[in-house]
């Protein structure tokens, strides 16, 4: 249902950078990409331990082949943006996947070839908190992946 030229993604507990259209739209003119992604920094509230993590990192955002990306979702949907035709030509989130449906995505997307571009700049704060919605999948993390690289190379009907 957008109606502009590109379609940016939040989570509605992350926050964006009030430059963060401003940058991406940049990143898009001079990469010609068909999507946009960047760094985030952490938001802990403390209430989930994760190894690795903390409160006030900064992660980098990063590349990765298709293959290494069957294993690893490079992309903090938070700060990623994609070219509206992109999704028009080949969908959005699938209905079916109810976790792992952005990672799902940017694999089509780079299946179909389009041009993935992660940039330094930190576009977003992701925030980690004992309510996160992955938390309500994560034990059933091994179906969803399963479905995930079952489907993603297979046409998204409209």
């Amino acid at each position: 249902m957008a109606k502009g030229h590109y379609v940016a993604f939040m989570d509605s507990d992350d926050i964006s950078v009030p430059e963060r259209l401003d940058i991406t739209l940049f990143y898009f003119m001079l990469t010609k990409a068909d999507m946009v992604y960047g760094s985030v920094t952490i938001i802990s509230d403390g209430a989930r331990q994760i190894e690795g993590v903390w409160d006030g990192q900064f992660r980098k955002s990063f590349s990765l082949n298709l293959k290494e990306m069957e294993e690893v979702n490079p992309v903090w949907t938070c700060t990623a943006s994609v070219k509206k035709d992109v999704l028009d030509r080949y969908g959005a989130f699938r209905v079916e996947m109810r976790y792992r449906e952005d990672h799902e995505l940017w694999l089509r997307l780079a299946f179909n070839g389009c041009k993935l571009f992660p940039i330094i700049e930190m576009l977003a704060y992701y925030r980690f908190h004992k309510n996160n919605a992955e938390l309500l999948f994560k034990d059933q993390d091994a179906h969803w992946k399963s479905l995930m690289l079952e489907i993603y190379k297979q046409p998204y009907y409209f």
